[in-house]
């Protein structure tokens, strides 16, 4: 399940983004990204990057994720609590469900999807990337941040554990789905049949790292 392999949220965030709203910054002109949403916002584990340039953020993930009690260390939190509490000190933070979000009525400027391609099937990733198209603005982008390679992963991946274009693992009696990026063309591709350009390819050992255009 990609709920219970998300990082927590004290874990640093993926050290790709900061270069991607670097480049998304660049290309638009301004360090206000505008109405950003983080799609498979997992356990918040880039929130403080994201709301730090964001004139509002939409944390949006399963109802199951949006839902659950976190923990980190002593810790507790729900993403909604964490939503509230950003309210009530004048910023715009809404936790909303996968479900949620598509039919809010307002339009977004940059959409994330931060180590979520890499726990989910294709049919998954397709279905973000349309949802990301129905939802941003003209000429709005989507950065898609995928890590790949860890040898930790790949030694497990074999032929009893192949599935479809990755593999599955039994984790704590849940089964997760795992794809190592490899190659990104398909990624390249869906994108490009929801509506997507591709402008920046940041890509590196470690990390797939694409920003597209609508």
């Amino acid at each position: 399940m990609s709920e219970f392999s998300a990082q927590r949220r004290s874990h640093p965030p993926n050290p790709a983004l900061r270069k991607a709203l670097a480049t998304v910054a660049e290309l638009t002109g301004s360090w206000n990204l505008g109405r950003v949403a983080d799609i498979g916002c997992g356990k918040l584990r880039h929130y403080k990057v994201l709301a730090k340039r964001a004139k509002a953020l939409f944390l949006v993930d399963t109802e199951k994720q949006i839902a659950a009690l976190h923990k980190d260390g002593k810790a507790q939190y729900t993403i909604p609590k964490i939503a509230e509490q950003a309210r009530r000190r004048g910023r715009q933070v809404f936790a909303v469900t996968v479900q949620e979000f598509s039919v809010l009525p307002t339009t977004i400027d940059l959409v994330c999807c931060v180590a979520v391609f890499d726990v989910v099937t294709r049919q998954s990733r397709q279905a973000i990337t349309v949802l990301a198209a129905k939802k941003l603005d003209a000429n709005g982008h989507l950065v898609i941040i995928i890590p790949r390679n860890d040898s930790t992963i790949t030694r497990r991946c074999g032929a009893t554990n192949q599935y479809k274009d990755g593999h599955v693992f039994s984790h704590h009696g849940l089964q997760t789905f795992f794809c190592n990026f490899e190659r990104y063309g398909s990624v390249i591709k869906d994108c490009a049949n929801a509506g997507f350009a591709l402008v920046r390819d940041l890509s590196s050992y470690r990390q797939v790292c694409l920003i597209f255009c609508k």
